[in-house]
C-alpha cells in the first residue's frame, strides 16, 4: 500500500486560490452591498441569487486551491485519489480490473508576457487508459518526467499491470527502462 500526499504546484494554487477568492468578492459585492447614496447598478434583482452563487462558488474553489492536498491510496486492486480536507471534483476511485493500462502524458503551453517575450511550461500529467476505452486524468501537473514515470512504475508494479505502450503517451515514457 503507498499513500502519498501530493500538492500541486504551490505558485499556481495560489494564484488560482487569490483569483477564485477576488471574483467571490467582486460577484459578493455587486449583489448585496449598497453604499450610502451610491447603489452598485444591479439592473434586476432576479440576477442576484446567480450572482450570489458565483460568489459562494468561487469562494469555495479559491479556499480549496488554497488548502487542499491530493492523497494517493494504491493497493493491489484499488487505486484511490482523494482531494480534501475540502471535497472537490476530481476525485478518483478505481478498481484494478477497469484499468488497462497507466501512461505518462506531456502537457506544453506557450505564452507571451507583457513584453512579448515567449514562455514555456512544460507539465505531465498521469493518466489511467481504462477497458471501456475513456481515458481519465489521475494527477496533473506533475513538473518533472522523472516524478510522473516513477509513479507510473510504483502504481503499476503495486497493482500487477504489465507495461505496454498506449497511444498519446509521452514520448519520454516510450524510452523507459524494461519497455519492450
Amino acid at each position: 500500500m503507498v499513500l502519498w500526499p501530493w500538492r500541486r504546484s504551490q505558485g499556481r494554487a495560489f494564484l488560482a486560490g487569490v483569483a477564485f477568492i477576488a471574483v467571490a468578492i467582486v460577484t459578493g459585492i455587486e449583489a448585496y452591498i449598497v453604499i450610502g447614496p451610491l447603489v452598485i447598478p444591479t439592473t434586476d434583482l432576479e440576477a442576484r441569487p446567480l450572482l450570489m452563487a458565483i460568489s459562494a462558488g468561487s469562494l469555495y474553489a479559491g479556499l480549496a486551491f488554497l488548502l487542499n492536498r491530493s492523497e494517493v491510496l494504491v493497493r493491489r486492486s484499488l487505486l484511490r485519489i482523494r482531494h480534501g480536507p475540502l471535497p472537490f471534483l476530481w476525485s478518483r476511485r478505481l478498481t484494478r480490473d477497469v484499468i488497462d493500462q497507466l501512461y505518462c502524458k506531456e502537457s506544453r503551453r506557450e505564452w507571451k508576457d507583457e513584453e512579448d517575450h515567449e514562455h514555456l511550461t512544460v507539465s505531465f500529467s498521469l493518466v489511467a487508459a481504462l477497458r471501456s476505452g475513456r481515458r481519465v486524468t489521475l494527477l496533473s501537473g506533475l513538473e518533472s518526467a522523472d516524478q510522473a514515470l516513477w509513479l507510473e512504475r510504483a502504481f503499476e508494479q503495486m497493482l500487477a499491470i504489465e507495461d505496454q505502450p498506449v497511444a498519446g503517451e509521452s514520448f519520454l515514457s516510450m524510452a523507459k527502462p524494461g519497455r519492450r
